[in-house]
């Protein structure tokens, strides 16, 4: 059982998690089948997700789901405020965003993750 400084600090690790996740997207190499390999034709294409959703779930399954919603919660207030923290900026007018019913799903999210 965690205790509430255990949950806090989990909480600002995943904000920080969160944060980061954000500006760091998953990509795939895929080199080529010629041969000789050459190691310059590799290419690389990415999936259009970011490492977010990663450290969002990775959240709720160590730190609980009390620190992990806390830790959403904070993020959205955080974004809201001004502080652009979101993948397109940040500031009271974000709600309007499309992606915004994405980041509101990450809060009731870690109720579902199963430990």
């Amino acid at each position: 059982m965690l205790t509430t400084f255990d949950e806090l600090l989990w909480a600002i690790i995943g904000l920080l998690l969160t944060i980061s996740g954000v500006f760091i997207e998953v990509a795939i190499p895929f080199p080529t089948l010629a041969w000789p390999m050459d190691w310059q034709q590799i290419d690389i294409h990415t999936l259009g997700v970011s490492l977010q959703v990663g450290a969002v779930l990775l959240i709720g399954c160590v730190g609980g789901k009390n620190a992990g919603a806390l830790s959403q919660i904070a993020y959205l207030v955080l974004g809201l405020s001004g502080v652009q923290v979101f993948t397109q900026g940040g500031g009271l007018s974000y709600w309007q965003e499309p992606t915004f019913g994405y980041l509101l799903g990450f809060c009731p999210g870690h109720g579902f993750v199963v430990i």
